[in-house]
């Protein structure tokens, strides 16, 4: 293969070359190939048809979802450069070769950063799932993907709650499929903890199942909380200081930065305030699961959300992004 590919001179010299090139012994270095081809210029023409599997494999994996296709495309070029001035040149196979490279990169990335219930999912809506954790109902790492999809599918709140009850069995078997995914000794006792509550769960002794996990849950976001400094807003534990530095669910967020807010959305939902002279709240709330314990609050749906809370944030501390000091 020659060199004389437009914006490149056969004759050049070695002092014409950038300094960048020259080593540190004085020689040249050997060339550099891309696809095959020697010193590609940046060809701004279009091959977008081409490249466009490559484009969208390189930029799928800079933001998790809602950048602008514009601003994707401008990215992914500079990823994946336009083919079509030297489209007699390029090295098909090794084009190939890139695309399958891409793919299984994409797929690793995926099994490093996404929930293994999200994984089997062809698509998210993003939109829905937000509102339904928004709902205080966890979506990340529990519960499995088909129980997703029909919580997403749900037109109201009662109906979800519906479809907890009607998937028991289905939920507690992913959370304990979860669990066992725990591998972390300071996580072990809230874990064991779990399993109890899960067993208990799947076992009709709901209200038991509900104010065990309940406590473990609180537990573990108290561990987060004198970890990690970004959640702090004083020297004592208040719910409400907590909710205040939360991070917003932002579909545009980074992958792992959208599965975290995910994993910590329900709590706002979760810890509402709840006073004497309220009504008891239906669906979950750990206030009222501590201080009005009764037919209202403890339900199967609600100690199915109680224990999916607990299990989602002790397996998101599992994946080493996020401190705890748990004090147990």
């Amino acid at each position: 293969m020659t060199n004389d590919l437009p914006g490149s001179d056969p004759d050049d010299s070695e002092a014409t070359r950038p300094e960048t090139e020259q080593p540190d012994g004085g020689g040249r270095h050997p060339e550099r190939r891309f696809f095959g081809i020697v010193d590609l210029p940046a060809v701004k023409t279009a091959f977008d048809a081409a490249t466009a599997p490559l484009r969208e494999a390189a930029s799928a994996n800079i933001r998790f979802s809602g950048v602008s296709a514009e601003l994707r495309a401008q990215v992914a070029r500079q990823v994946v450069p336009d083919l079509s001035a030297l489209a007699p040149k390029v090295d098909w196979p090794g084009l190939a070769d890139l695309a399958g490279t891409l793919t299984k990169a994409r797929e690793a990335f995926e099994a490093v950063a996404l929930p293994g219930n999200w994984r089997p999912l062809t698509s998210l809506n993003l939109t829905a799932m937000t509102k339904v954790i928004e709902e205080g109902v966890p979506l990340a790492w529990v519960p499995p993907h088909d129980v997703i999809l029909a919580l997403v599918a749900a037109p109201d709140a009662v109906t979800r709650a519906g479809v907890l009850d009607a998937n028991r069995t289905s939920i507690v078997d992913c959370c304990h499929q979860v669990l066992a995914e725990i591998a972390r000794p300071d996580l072990q006792d809230q874990k064991r903890l779990l399993e109890e509550a899960a067993v208990l769960a799947d076992g009709n002794t709901y209200s038991a199942a509900q104010a065990l996990a309940a406590s473990v849950w609180d537990t573990v976001y108290r561990g987060v909380w004198r970890a990690e400094p970004t959640f702090q807003s004083g020297p004592r534990f208040r719910y409400d200081q907590v909710i205040a530095k939360l991070p917003p669910i932002d579909i545009d967020a980074a992958v792992i930065e959208f599965r975290q807010a995910c994993v910590f959305g329900p709590f706002t939902k979760a810890c509402e305030n709840f006073f004497d002279t309220s009504p008891v709240p239906t669906a979950y709330n750990r206030h009222a699961t501590a201080h009005a314990a009764g037919a209202t609050q403890y339900t199967p749906a609600n100690a199915l959300t109680a224990l999916m809370l607990a299990v989602s944030l002790l397996r998101e501390l599992e994946e080493g992004q996020l401190s705890s000091q748990i004090h147990s």
